[in-house]
């Protein structure tokens, strides 16, 4: 994929706009993009590899997002048990990574 091109990703339902470029998602930016940022960067610093890491803003002010290949929930078959087995892991080591996460304070 060629690294400068914009290609529209669908399924979400968070923001308008989301783009792949290269190996990177872009984002329009948003009053909780730094504490989504801080988290992220708090997932990375305790080891928890489930989520993507957080690169900053673009020279649009987008926010930028390690991209994680894979396809969304809805549009795969039901789940294994051992699939299920797995997600719950993941989901258990999601809550005890976000456990000792301090927010940022609020910008004044």
């Amino acid at each position: 994929m060629n690294s400068s091109v914009e290609h529209v990703l669908e399924g979400g339902n968070v923001a308008e706009a989301v783009v792949r470029v290269g190996s990177t998602v872009r984002k329009p930016a948003t009053a909780s993009t730094a504490a989504v940022g801080a988290l992220l960067d708090h997932f990375a610093e305790v080891g928890f590899s489930g989520a993507p890491r957080s690169l900053e803003r673009d020279e649009l002010g987008r926010h930028v997002l390690e991209y994680v290949p894979g396809e969304t929930a809805y549009t795969l078959a039901p789940l294994t048990a051992s699939e299920l087995r797995r997600l719950g892991a993941l989901i258990r080591e999601f809550h005890d990574a976000a456990e000792s996460f301090k927010p940022p304070e609020a910008p004044q």
